[in-house]
C-alpha cells in the first residue's frame, strides 16, 4: 500500500512541477508579446 501512496505522490509533484513550467512560460510568452504589441504600434 505504501507504494501506491508513493506513486500518487509522484505523479501529484511531476504534475504540480509541469504546470509550474507551463505558468511560467506562458508569462514569458505573454511578456514578449507585450513588447511585440508595442515594437508594431511604435512604427
Amino acid at each position: 500500500m505504501s507504494y501506491l501512496f508513493a506513486a500518487y505522490t509522484i505523479i501529484w509533484v511531476v504534475i504540480f512541477l509541469y504546470t509550474v513550467y507551463l505558468w511560467r512560460k506562458q508569462n514569458e510568452v505573454a511578456t514578449e508579446l507585450e513588447i511585440l504589441k508595442r515594437a508594431v504600434e511604435d512604427k
